[in-house]
């Protein structure tokens, strides 16, 4: 199996202009492996090939939005990277209402979670 450099974890409702896929392109550009699944077919084993996709990913680009913050796949993701010690590293997309977002990802002391990563 290949590995890759960076595994992209984003909303699709962040994708509805097409900026995602572009920064996608702009990092293959830059001559790295990226992985992000806008080609993925829904299957009763899609899960699992998100799951392996993390786990093959040197580094995992979380891009952060309320959409993002707010879906539980996206939860599931970030969680699944923590879990590996993946290196996190956080792109903003928009403004956030800290009071919209669920999860536990707000609710961690920035600092502590940096100092990790």
């Amino acid at each position: 199996m290949s590995h890759f450099d960076v595994f992209v974890s984003y909303s699709r409702r962040d994708n509805d202009d097409g900026f995602v896929t572009r920064m996608k392109a702009a990092l293959e550009a830059a001559g790295l492996r990226v992985w992000m699944d806008d080609k993925i077919v829904s299957s009763a084993e899609w899960w699992g090939q998100i799951e392996a996709h993390i786990e093959r990913a040197n580094n995992f680009l979380l891009l952060i939005s309320e959409h993002s913050l707010s879906s539980e796949w996206c939860q599931r993701e970030i969680a699944h990277a923590f879990a590996l010690g993946k290196r996190i590293i956080p792109f903003q997309l928009s403004a956030i209402d800290e009071r919209r977002v669920k999860g536990g990802w707000l609710d961690q002391t920035w600092e502590q979670v940096a100092r990790g990563n």
